[in-house]
């Protein structure tokens, strides 16, 4: 049984690696220290921020022609360290659960849950969920705009746990989507392993999963709709598997033409299955959900986001 959450309306709250580097979250208020990628004239572009802050939003939302948001001053949650590639990547996991970024040339993200019996409550934004969760969190795309969400490749190798719908324990996409990009409902989208699509087979055991903005594999838990809430815009995964017959996923466009100002965050989306009290990335790689309790391990060699590739350092 997944953890599900409904959606909440919230105020929000490549360099050289040195050896031993860890891709650490904290709750420090230092301002980053690599360089932020300046916003095109129009609101529409990619703005890569490192995270987001708890400050009022502006009460209009109404993109204007030719000018840009101004971001709040950021409050850094995962503090991302002088390393190129997956070394970068926040570890977000929760109870026996890792995602360990490489700290040598050449090695993978290691996602990783453990055995073990059921955790002392509290760990997930659900105070029942007992489970082992590895994320990954990536930074860097806080205010992307979903219509400029093009593709997300990843490139994995099976180590361990069961492979077999819907029960396998895979690596999944999450996305935490601002709706109306202005610090108010959030939604957890995501690509379910048995929604990937067939993967590309790389040889020595890595395969390459693509997942297309404009191919229908998309979901969001506990299903989007639109504001009047009679439209469903896009299924929970699980929900749609269960029906007969199933119901259809979607694209991302289906999501950008009812909230067309949509866009990523770091932010505590509210979701059940998310650690509490943390501001998740934006992009996240998960394996298993917030129930499991069994042992499961992956090797992720590569994730690409749009043009922007994280690799083996």
């Amino acid at each position: 049984m997944n953890l599900r959450s409904p959606l909440l309306t919230l105020t929000p709250l490549v360099l050289p690696l040195a050896l031993g580097v860890w891709a650490a979250c904290s709750g420090t208020n230092e301002p980053p220290t690599f360089d932020i990628k300046e916003p095109d004239e129009d609101d529409t572009a990619i703005t890569f921020e490192t995270d987001d802050s708890d400050v009022e939003p502006p009460t209009d939302d109404t993109d204007v022609p030719g000018e840009t948001d101004t971001p709040p001053e950021p409050t850094v949650d995962c503090e991302v360290p002088d390393a190129p590639g997956l070394a970068t990547i926040c570890d977000l996991s929760v109870n026996q659960a890792t995602a360990q970024a490489p700290t040598a040339a050449g090695e993978p993200l290691v996602m990783r849950t453990l055995q073990s019996g059921p955790n002392p409550p509290g760990a997930y934004v659900s105070g029942a969920a007992v489970g082992n969760r590895a994320i990954a969190g990536f930074h860097g795309y806080a205010s992307l705009r979903v219509s400029e969400l093009e593709q997300i490749v990843l490139d994995v190798e099976h180590v361990s746990g069961p492979l077999t719908p819907p029960a396998a324990i895979a690596p999944e996409i999450a996305l935490v989507v601002d709706l109306t990009c202005q610090y108010s409902e959030y939604a957890l989208v995501n690509v379910t392993f048995e929604n990937m699509g067939a993967p590309t087979e790389l040889g020595d055991g890595r395969q390459r999963y693509t997942v297309l903005a404009t191919e229908p594999k998309w979901s969001v838990i506990t299903g989007l709709y639109d504001e009047s809430g009679a439209t469903l815009i896009l299924p929970d995964a699980d929900v749609a598997r269960s029906q007969d017959p199933p119901l259809p996923l979607g694209e991302l466009s289906d999501l950008v033409g009812a909230y067309p100002n949509a866009c990523l965050r770091n932010t505590e989306s509210g979701d059940l299955s998310m650690p509490r009290d943390t501001k998740t990335s934006g992009v996240m790689l998960t394996l298993a959900r917030a129930t499991n309790l069994v042992k499961s391990e992956w090797k992720v060699w590569r994730v690409q986001i749009n043009d922007e590739v994280h690799g083996p350092p």
